[in-house]
């Protein structure tokens, strides 16, 4: 595809075609999140939730073609980065691009948090993920605390992590 009918796919088309006619389920505050299972960029296969991605997690969907995502994973990164020794834990998905196009990515942009591929789209559209970047705030009792859908301001997106945080234990 070349300029502006990418544009055209990625604004209206993408969105459809990722929920689908499926429904998607109701995910608010207060409810548990869809367990699944992806492999990491490594291809092991990792299950949500387990042992090393205990909540207070963020789950976060992005793909490389986003605008949007390429700001907001290097944000992320940096509030890791801040976060990390008081128990943040990130699962990064990937929505619909193969390992290689993640991988490139996650190098170009140097990110440590844990990065999942999602090439079907499957655990995207069990999120009812119907743009990109969306993420889900897990709390200490694996509920979902937020859903943020879009680019968000740094400083908000650090308020609302802080917040996530001093719900923990």
């Amino acid at each position: 595809m070349t300029g502006w009918r990418l544009v055209l796919f990625c604004v209206l088309l993408w969105p459809a075609w990722l929920v689908g006619c499926d429904k998607a389920p109701a995910l608010s505050p207060g409810t548990a999140p869809p367990p699944f299972q992806l492999e990491d960029l490594q291809g092991k296969l990792r299950r949500f939730p387990e042992e090393g991605t205990q909540p207070p997690l963020v789950i976060r969907f992005w793909a490389d073609w986003c605008p949007a995502c390429r700001n907001e994973m290097t944000v992320l990164e940096q509030q890791f980065q801040q976060r990390k020794a008081r128990g943040l834990r990130v699962l990064a998905i990937n929505v619909g691009q193969d390992r290689a196009t993640a991988q490139r990515f996650v190098e170009e942009r140097g990110l440590t948090f844990d990065i999942l591929l999602d090439p079907d789209s499957r655990v995207a559209k069990q999120y009812g993920v119907v743009a990109l970047p969306t993420s889900y705030l897990i709390d200490k009792h694996g509920k979902i605390y937020k859903k943020i859908l879009g680019e968000t301001a740094a400083d908000l997106s650090a308020g609302l992590l802080d917040s996530l945080l001093e719900t923990a234990p």
